[in-house]
Parts: structure tokens; C-alpha cells; sequence
């Protein structure tokens, strides 16, 4: 599994996230999908990814993680 790291600090004055998920059953298939835009809703990073059999909770963790880690690489 992926881990977690601080890539930098950033400011940040507002994100907006749209994390999802895909399943093929519980546990069984999962992919992940997410979107996050500035305060001026501009698009900061999109996530897509095939995460192979988990359960929904551990996709939806991993997008959440993701997106945020994502937004952060982009600045």
C-alpha cells in the first residue's frame, strides 16, 4: 500500500474535493476517481486509478488520500 508523506507545506485558502469510488462487489474490484479545484474553480488535480480487490472503505480512504496528496504536489 501507498504511504502517506508531507510532500511541502502550502497555504491553502479553500479546496473543493470530489472523491468516488467503483466497486465489483465488497470486498472485490475497486477503483478510485477525484477531482479538486481551487478557490477560484480551477481544476488543481484529477485521480484516477485502479486499486485491484479492497473493500469500499479502503478505496474511499485512498482517494480521499489521493486527492489531497495530489493537490498538494500540484501546488
Amino acid at each position: 500500500m501507498n504511504e502517506l508523506r508531507i510532500i511541502k507545506k502550502i497555504e491553502i485558502l479553500w479546496l473543493r474535493m470530489a472523491p468516488g469510488r467503483a466497486s465489483y462487489g465488497n470486498p472485490g474490484a475497486e477503483g478510485i476517481g477525484a477531482t479538486a479545484r481551487n478557490h477560484n474553480s480551477e481544476m488543481i488535480n484529477v485521480l484516477i486509478q485502479g486499486l485491484g480487490v479492497t473493500t469500499s472503505y479502503i478505496a474511499e480512504n485512498y482517494a480521499i488520500a489521493n486527492a489531497l496528496n495530489g493537490a498538494v504536489e500540484k501546488g
